[in-house]
């Protein structure tokens, strides 16, 4: 399912989705809060790394735009 879910959001990304908003839902820190899942989101944080380049270079801009504070899930959260 996480390799599905990279794959699909990146594609998406390509087809022109605004892709700070498909990393937001993917990423969406009220999941973490509410379920707890960190090794889920740490696993999905790497493959988004490795082969959703589209994706990765949004969310890295989104850990330094304050916009996105408090909203998506941020590499801190996942220890």
């Amino acid at each position: 399912p996480i390799d599905l879910l990279i794959n699909l959001s990146e594609k998406v990304v390509k087809m022109d989705a605004d892709s700070e908003e498909v990393v937001a839902h993917i990423l969406a820190k009220g999941i973490l809060i509410e379920e707890g899942c960190k090794t889920m989101y740490r696993e999905i944080t790497q493959k988004i790394e490795e082969r959703a380049p589209t994706l990765w270079a949004s969310y890295q801009k989104m850990l330094v735009d304050e916009k996105w504070l408090g909203q998506i899930i941020r590499p801190e959260d996942l220890k």
